[in-house]
């Protein structure tokens, strides 16, 4: 066997043959599907078949892949056994900085878990929380940020990363305990006649409330821009304007009611974020997992 075969094109193989999926072999090999797709074809070259042929809607193995699966499940099997010695990783003492992006909402809604368990598992490793933003991505290449929460959105660039689902929430209209509004049915006429407050943003694409308005015709008047998610909710809270804000943050600031929006808005998508370089970094792994498992509860 060449040495250009090494334990992540192996495994990225297998992935592939197993799930005959560059999407799904990109997920299960925590990485990105460009690099899977690259990987697929150095492997093609490297062996002189398509390996995976598309019939219809589906890939399908050759012959010889399929002849060849079980020889790589069984080299996977056993480089793993030679070489996961030598990345053991002890939290407790892990030294150093670890660097996270996340939105305010993140903070607010799902990180405390993950920062008291850090203290305790981790407590001489140094958390430091960077602003999220369109500039993430170039933090994440350089290395500036090892991870990062996310949305889906049209960023350039973001598709280069590691993309793995963290969690869904569902956006829902806000407003302070008492509103008048809550009096009644929250109609589409009745929402679209209160006083609207929406997060600004560095990005000049319309938001999933205009998306979703524009649909059906109609327009909101909003009389205020804030920075932040934060800033929204504390503002609602103590105002008669209202918002619409993802559940998790609802729930998570004293003094908002939520209210079902009437009008149907797509579920908000989280994504933990990194470069494909970190994702066999048994300080990287042991971390993200543990954010995984920590917004998970």
């Amino acid at each position: 066997m060449s040495d250009d075969l090494d334990l992540d094109t192996l495994t990225t193989l297998r992935e592939l043959l197993a799930t005959r999926s560059v999407t799904e072999a990109a997920r299960r090999t925590e990485s990105s599907q460009p690099a899977v797709s690259r990987s697929l074809a150095r492997l093609r070259a490297r062996f002189g078949d398509p390996l995976l042929t598309r019939v219809g809607r589906r890939m399908e193995p050759t012959p010889f892949a399929r002849e060849l699966a079980p020889k790589i499940d069984a080299a996977v099997t056993a480089l793993r056994h030679v070489l996961e010695p030598a990345t053991a990783f002890d939290p407790a003492r892990e030294r150093g900085t670890f660097t996270l992006a996340a939105s305010d909402y993140v903070l607010a809604a799902f990180l405390d878990p993950f920062f008291r368990t850090l203290r305790t598992r981790a407590p001489q490793l140094t958390t430091r929380v960077s602003a999220l933003g369109n500039w993430t991505v170039g933090e994440l290449s350089r290395g500036d940020v090892q991870l990062a929460v996310v949305p889906r959105v049209p960023v350039e660039g973001i598709e280069s990363f590691v993309l793995r689902p963290l969690l869904r929430d569902t956006f829902v209209c806000a407003m302070r305990r008492g509103h008048p509004a809550l009096r009644e049915t929250l109609t589409l006429a009745r929402y679209l006649a209160l006083d609207h407050v929406t997060i600004g943003n560095d990005r000049q694409n319309p938001s999933v409330v205009q998306v979703a308005l524009q649909k059906l015709g109609k327009a909101r008047h909003v009389s205020l821009v804030l920075p932040s998610f934060l800033a929204v909710a504390q503002h609602v809270a103590t105002s008669d304007a209202v918002a619409v804000l993802p559940a998790h943050l609802v729930r998570a600031v004293h003094g908002l009611v939520a209210q079902k929006t009437p009008f149907v808005l797509e579920p908000y998508q989280l994504y933990a974020a990194w470069h494909p370089r970190n994702t066999n970094d048994a300080r990287h792994r042991w971390l993200r997992e543990l954010l995984v498992a920590s917004i998970a509860k």
